[in-house]
C-alpha cells in the first residue's frame, strides 16, 4: 500500500488537551469542571470551589509513580469519565523537584543545579518526569476519548532578547525546563484574567473574567482552533464547548 493512498484530511474530532492558568482565585479549577463528566486528580489542596458540581475527586498521589498508577487505572478500567483534570502541575512541578533532589544520595547540596553530577541533570530529569506524565495523559486521551485538563498558577518572567529591551511576559508558574510539554504540545494554552480599567494612572479591575486563548505579546497562549479574541469566562458555561468533540 503507497503512502499517497492513505492521504487523509485535517480533522478536529478529538478530544482536547489544554492547559488553564492565571492568579489564584479566579476559577480556573471551576472552568475545568464544567468540562463533560470530569474527574479530578488533586495534587494541591483547593477543590472546596467545587462544592455542589458533579465532579470526582481522586485521591491525591505522593509521588509521580502514584500519579501514574492512577492515570494508568483511568485507561484499563471500564468509567463514565470523559474529562481528566490535574491540579495543579505547579504544584506537581514543586513535587517533582524533591522527588529529582531527594533521588540523589550523594551530593550534599539540596538543589537542582548540584544534584546527580550538576552540569543540568537535574533539571534534565526534572523535564523528564514532566514529559513521562505528558505521554500517559496523550495515551490515556487516545484510548478512552478523554479530555485532558492541566491547570497552573501563573508568574512573571522577564524576556532579554539579544536585540531589544528587556520585556516581562505572564507565563506557567513552573521551573523553566517543565513548561514545554504543557504549552508547545497542547491543542489550548488558556490565560484566565481580570478585565482592568486606568482612570487616573491608576489601575481596577471591573470584577469581570475573561480568557485569552490566542498569540498576544503579555501573555503565554495559543490555540488550535481559529479562535483570535477573548472569551468570556461565565460561571457554569464552557466557552470552548462548540470545539470539543
Amino acid at each position: 500500500m503507497s503512502y499517497l493512498s492513505q492521504l487523509t484530511k485535517p480533522t478536529a474530532d478529538k478530544p482536547i488537551i489544554m492547559t488553564i492558568f492565571g492568579n489564584s482565585g479566579l476559577g480556573k479549577t471551576t472552568l475545568a469542571a464544567s468540562f463533560e463528566k470530569p474527574i479530578l486528580i488533586p495534587i494541591e489542596d483547593g477543590t472546596a470551589s467545587l462544592i455542589g458540581q458533579d465532579v470526582s475527586i481522586m485521591p491525591r498521589p505522593k509521588s509521580q509513580q502514584e500519579l501514574l498508577a492512577q492515570i494508568i487505572e483511568l485507561a484499563k478500567e471500564e468509567h463514565e469519565f470523559k474529562t481528566l483534570i490535574i491540579d495543579s502541575i505547579s504544584a506537581l512541578d514543586t513535587m517533582l523537584v524533591k522527588e529529582v533532589i531527594d533521588s540523589d544520595k550523594q551530593t550534599k547540596k539540596r538543589s537542582l543545579n548540584a544534584v546527580h553530577g550538576g552540569f543540568g541533570s537535574g533539571f534534565s530529569m526534572l523535564s523528564q518526569l514532566h514529559y513521562e506524565i505528558k505521554a500517559y495523559c496523550d495515551k490515556l486521551s487516545k484510548v478512552k476519548n478523554m479530555n485532558i485538563i492541566f491547570i497552573s498558577h501563573a508568574n512573571d518572567k522577564t524576556i532579554s532578547p539579544p536585540d531589544g529591551e528587556p520585556y516581562s511576559i505572564i507565563t506557567l508558574d513552573m521551573t523553566k525546563q517543565s513548561i514545554d510539554p504543557y504549552v508547545n504540545q497542547v491543542d489550548i494554552v488558556a490565560f484566565v484574567k481580570l478585565e482592568m480599567m486606568v482612570s487616573d494612572n491608576k489601575a481596577f479591575s471591573t470584577g469581570k473574567r475573561s480568557i485569552c486563548c490566542h498569540a498576544v505579546a503579555n501573555n503565554v497562549s495559543k490555540n488550535r482552533f481559529g479562535i483570535d479574541k477573548d472569551l468570556p469566562f461565565v460561571k457554569g458555561e464552557n466557552p470552548f464547548k462548540e470545539y470539543l468533540k
